[in-house]
């Protein structure tokens, strides 16, 4: 049996919750779907992208208090 380890991120809840939100008000919105799916598809690639540039800004952070201790 293989394990496999399931990790969301904050962006992942975020970009679902967003999703949610446009896709159930869509007829609210008066909008088309494939429109409402590129604001979907672009808001979850900024959230990824801001938390890629958070992670490498944390591991640079931990790399030079590492260095500094040593």
């Amino acid at each position: 049996m293989t394990n496999t380890v399931s990790v969301v991120t904050i962006s992942d809840e975020i970009s679902t919750e967003v999703a949610t939100a446009i896709l159930t008000k869509q007829q609210e919105l008066n909008r088309d779907p494939k429109e409402l799916l590129d604001i979907v598809l672009i808001v979850h690639d900024t959230l990824r992208q801001l938390s890629a540039q958070a992670r490498e800004k944390r591991s640079r952070r931990i790399d030079r208090v590492s260095s500094s201790g040593s």
